[in-house]
């Protein structure tokens, strides 16, 4: 021991010692360290900033990745268009690879499809043909014909064409030869019942239909036994097969009464000219077609004899030949069209409608001859006169004659004073009752002197009052085809029961285009627990009751299937289904299922029909059409709704208020706390309830738009907004807690019940999205170049080099640019002394861009400097369309400021009569009192500030600163002509929109006002007060105070 030292590190420390103080620091430490959640794992894996990864991979593992796939995509771009090129120079480009039975056409048959056409047609979309003896409609039905016929069915002598015979056929002509025909070989002299002269047959009401073959390459009639049909009419009976057999051509009625109508037709080929009563005949060796520039396709014409009057005929013409297959669901082989003959003469009606006279007379206008509404007993007189006049929109109303005295008064006195003369009102009711007419010959001596829109009654003949009106419905469609299909643009068919918002339907129709093929109203799929009817998952009918709207195109399509509909397809009692069913069937267009159908074609499912119990203003504000009423006095107070609502949005509109500054509450000193769950909301603010209304609104629509797309059963009625708490995070967003309560309806087929229900929900909206600003691009069509110049003006006088300054800037930012060199054009009033000449860089650049730069001197020795004068007389450059922009010289700004202002103005001018802008400018500072290096591109309290109480930069249209009297020309001061403009727009009588607006791509550059040479003192004191504003920031003038060494008292 004597001779030993030691030390803590020589200390021996036993090894279970150790291990056991190891295992007691593992488990501390398993106990500190919890184990990562979910949440915190998925974060991880997004990003790791341990490893530097993310979705775990590093950098440099992402570029190689990157850099695989580039190479890879690349070259596999550059292997599909080398592919493309290979199958593009394997290609014939004048022979098909496969063709007849191996073509895609003959997909699931065993023929190659032979499909075919006819003319005339003026509508490439309409298979009907009218014939009428109306000289101006033979000639325009005519004249489509005579155009198909000088484009495609007349060879030029240059062209390149053989006689084909039968030892000479098609199938041996040299590639790119058509074989010798054309019109003349069918129509072979003047006289022909078919030629020009006799306008192909309408002249005489009997028309020549043009029946031909498709062009299918390499197609030709294969052997084969004739059909048994062809060979009776040829008088022959054979089952052997026929080598070279011709194409025959045969029309008959597509159904059985329409074959019954048609009189024996006439066939006119190139085999039999002179014409045929059997069929027509094209020779087989005018096939195949081999793709030759010259060719025509054989055709033959097909005369009518005698059609019957009003009535619409069916016809379906087939090709007959060997390896011609017939299709009726793909149209194959044949073709289907409408006949339809009409007459102007009074029988002309016959068919349809029916007109008894009654023992009383009427009052009548002077008779017109052979005019359409003369034939309708019951009719405004003085509106119903102009039979050519085109309508809007007509309403076909289904009645009888017993609710037509019900509901007659109530539709004549109410919504139908409101329709204008592009409305008419048309009711359909049944030929024949037993009531005596006198009653509703008094409603119409009765009507009122104010009502402008045409209304009648039509009785549809072999139609009765029976229930459901299957028959009248369909056979109204077939009214409004034969006598409006031309003549409107939409049709409303509505029930007698139902009240028309007729002002706003016309506006919302107006909004859409009646040349589209649209069926609207509110869709419906037939009742859950009522009887079947038979439509298929995700199609729909439009009510009947409620309003079907149906546009032009969609009732020319639908009248050749009315019969078919009517006679074969109905499978229920229900007429607007069936309609529904018709249009589905064989246009394939359903209703429209939109989820605002039920609010604009409001069927009223409540027990009872009082306007104070079941009908509320809102549903009465969005509502174009409301059914049913039963209660007539309903009518009148929900006209006298729509009266006080026009009322009052006219005298809002007449009736301008000035605007009261605002004064929002994060701004007021003393604020005022209910303590709420631990938490601080403002008290509501009466400056803040449009907006609460809004987001109360906007919830309400999103629980109606969740419950109609998920099928419940629950409607909301009406909504109210009870109480809420608010609170503003000045930095942030604004907090509230709303309740509401709602009035909601539970619709079971075997009850109807309303409930009142509260919801209540929390809001957290912020003021600016940074990352989601909503935003929308103004489409400008340019359709007059000089409407949509923006030009500038500016006046100068002794500014030399601020002129030039504003130059440079028009040159950088205009001129040097491809397309806003075409949008901007700057005019210069230069303000000159005798002796004083135009700067050369002025000169060179307004010689260069002649068309774009121009300047005007004003000699100073006669008028002094007035910048309202020149303003004025620049005026005098311009047109009344043009939009000018009046800038300050000392003005700097970027082309992007220029756009918005061009694009702004010519939106608002589409929309607006009369609009004006003022632009709030960014005013920068002078540098005298401070010594920062701040860029004057920088929008900041440093730099500058925005002058809005600055008027004299303003873009105006000409016309509506001529219309106010122009700029003020006697001021010789400093200021008040812009002031004196910004008055005279902002009186009411101007009628013009003012829109002011912060311009940040707009800069006024500090310049020392003349302020000494002022007379008037109240001049000369704003001068001053403007120029010691602009003189610098309050932080650097108190820097500035702060270091000076001058005393300041």
């Amino acid at each position: 021991m004597a001779g030993k030292t030691t030390t803590d590190n020589d200390i021996a420390v036993p090894s279970d010692h150790v291990n056991l103080e190891r295992r007691r620091s593992s488990r501390s430490i398993g106990k500190s360290e919890k184990k990562p959640s979910v949440i915190q794992k998925m974060l991880r894996f997004l990003y790791d900033p341990r490893k530097k990864t993310v979705l775990g991979r590093d950098a440099l593992n992402w570029a190689k990745l990157a850099t695989f796939y580039t190479i890879f995509y690349f070259f596999l771009g550059c292997f599909f268009l080398i592919l493309l090129n290979i199958f593009a120079s394997i290609l014939d480009r004048t022979e098909p690879r496969y063709y007849n039975a191996e073509s895609t056409m003959a997909v699931r048959s065993t023929a190659a499809v032979v499909g075919m056409g006819f003319r005339p047609q003026p509508l490439i979309d309409d298979s009907l043909i009218r014939v009428s003896d109306d000289p101006t409609e033979q000639i325009r039905i005519a004249s489509s014909l005579r155009l198909f016929r000088d484009v495609f069915l007349i060879q030029n002598s240059d062209s390149k064409i053989e006689n084909c015979t039968e030892v000479d056929p098609a199938s041996d002509l040299p590639a790119g030869t058509a074989c010798a025909f054309n019109w003349f070989h069918v129509v072979n002299s003047n006289d022909h019942p078919c030629s020009d002269n006799n306008l192909y047959g309408f002249k005489q009401e009997k028309p020549c239909v043009l029946v031909k073959l498709n062009k299918v390459y390499g197609w030709k009639p294969s052997t084969g036994v004739l059909p048994v049909n062809i060979q009776k009419l040829r008088g022959i009976h054979s089952n052997r097969s026929t080598q070279n057999p011709d194409v025959y051509v045969t029309c008959e009625g597509t159904n059985v009464a329409d074959n019954d109508a048609l009189k024996p037709m006439t066939y006119y080929s190139v085999a039999y000219p002179s014409g045929s009563d059997k069929l027509g005949v094209i020779p087989n060796y005018y096939f195949p077609y081999r793709n030759a520039k010259d060719h025509v396709q054989p055709f033959v014409l097909v005369q009518f004899h005698d059609l019957p009057l009003n009535r619409l005929i069916g016809v379906t013409c087939r090709a007959w030949a060997p390896g011609i297959e017939h299709n009726v669901r793909g149209v194959r082989g044949m073709v289907n069209f409408q006949l339809y003959r009409t007459k102007v003469g009074t029988h002309y009606w016959s068919a349809v409608v029916q007109f008894q006279c009654s023992s009383t007379t009427m009052p009548r206008t002077p008779r017109l001859e052979s005019s359409f509404y003369e034939h309708f007993q019951y009719r405004t007189m003085k509106t119903c006169r102009n039979e050519s006049k085109q309508i809007f929109l007509t309403i076909a109303i289904l009645s009888s004659y017993e609710r037509l005295l019900i509901y007659l008064p109530s539709i004549l006195n109410t919504w139908a004073l409101l329709a204008t003369n592009e409305v008419e009102i048309i009711i359909f009711i049944e030929e024949k009752f037993s009531i005596p007419e006198e009653s509703i010959e008094k409603l119409f001596l009765r009507i009122t002197p104010s009502m402008q829109s045409c209304l009648f009654t039509v009785k549809l003949k072999h139609v009765e009052n029976a229930y459901p009106p299957q028959k009248k419905s369909f056979y109204a469609m077939k009214f409004m085809h034969i006598f409006y299909a031309q003549r409107t643009s939409w049709i409303l068919r509505l029930d007698d029961n139902a009240y028309v918002n007729i002002e706003d339907l016309v506006r919302w129709l107006k909004s859409l285009d009646h040349t589209r093929i649209l069926y609207i109203g509110q869709g419906g799929t037939g009742r859950r627990n009522g009887p079947p009817i038979h439509l298929l998952p995700g199609e729909y009918f439009c009510m009947g009751g409620s309003g079907i709207i149906l546009s032009q195109q969609i009732l020319v399509q639908l009248a050749p299937w009315l019969d078919h509909c009517y006679n074969r397809e109905i499978l229920t009692t229900h007429e607007d289904v069936e309609l529904g069913r018709c249009i589905l069937n064989h246009l394939h267009i359903s209703c429209t299922n939109a989820y605002d159908a039920k609010d604009f074609f409001y069927h009223h499912h409540g027990p009872r029909y009082s306007f104070a119990s079941d009908l509320t203003p809102t549903i009465l504000s969005r509502a174009l059409i409301i059914h049913p009423i039963k209660d007539q006095q309903t009518f009148y107070q929900i006209f006298a709704f729509y009266l006080r609502k026009k009322r009052d949005q006219q005298v809002r509109l007449h009736k301008k208020l000035p605007i009261e500054p605002r004064d929002y509450v994060t701004f007021t000193t003393t604020m005022e706390f209910d303590l709420v769950r631990d938490v601080h909301y403002q008290l509501m603010d009466v400056k803040w309830r449009s907006y609460i209304q809004k987001i109360v609104k906007s919830y309400v629509e999103t629980v109606r738009l969740v419950w109609y797309q998920r099928s419940y059963n629950w409607s909301i009625v009406s909504s109210q907004f009870l109480f809420g708490y608010h609170r503003v995070i000045p930095s942030y967003c604004l907090e509230a807690t709303i309740e509401i309560l709602l009035n909601i309806r539970l619709n079971l087929p075997s009850f109807v019940r309303n409930l009142l229900i509260r919801k209540r929900f929390h809001l957290r909206h912020a003021f600016v999205s940074k990352h989601n600003l909503d935003y929308r691009e103004i489409s400008i069509e340019e359709n007059d170049e000089n409407a949509h110049l923006l030009n500038l003006i500016v006046v100068s006088s002794n500014k030399d080099p601020i002129l030039f300054r504003f130059l440079e800037h028009f040159k950088h930012e205009v001129l040097d640019h491809p397309i806003r060199c075409n949008q901007f054009t700057l005019s210069i009033l230069y303000f000159a002394s005798q002796n004083q000449f135009v700067p050369e860089h002025i000169r060179q650049l307004s010689s260069r861009y002649s068309s774009i730069v121009r300047i005007s001197l004003v000699d100073r020795n006669q008028t002094s400097y007035n910048r309202g004068l020149g303003r004025q007389l620049a005026l005098k450059l311009f047109t009344d369309n043009q939009i000018l922009f009046f800038l300050d010289v000392d003005l700097v700004f970027t082309g992007q400021a220029l756009d918005n202002i061009r694009r702004l103005m010519l939106h608002q001018l589409s929309i607006s009569p009369c609009f004006v802008y003022f632009p709030i400018i960014f005013s920068l500072f002078s540098n005298k009192f401070t010594a920062n290096n701040r860029s004057s591109s920088e929008l900041v309290s440093e730099t500058g500030s925005f002058s809005i109480y600055g008027y004299g930069n303003v873009a105006v249209r000409k016309q509506d600163l001529d219309r106010i009297g122009g700029w003020q020309t006697n001021n010789q001061e400093w200021g008040y002509e812009d002031v004196d403009l910004f008055q005279r727009f902002s009186r009411a009588s101007t009628s013009c929109t003012i829109f002011r607006a912060v311009e940040p791509g707009l800069k006024h550059y500090y310049h020392p006002k003349m302020c000494h040479e002022i007379i008037d003192k109240t001049r000369r004191k704003m001068c001053f007060d403007a120029n010691h504003v602009l003189l610098g920031s309050q932080a650097q003038m108190v820097d500035y105070l702060v270091k000076s060494d001058k005393k300041v008292f």
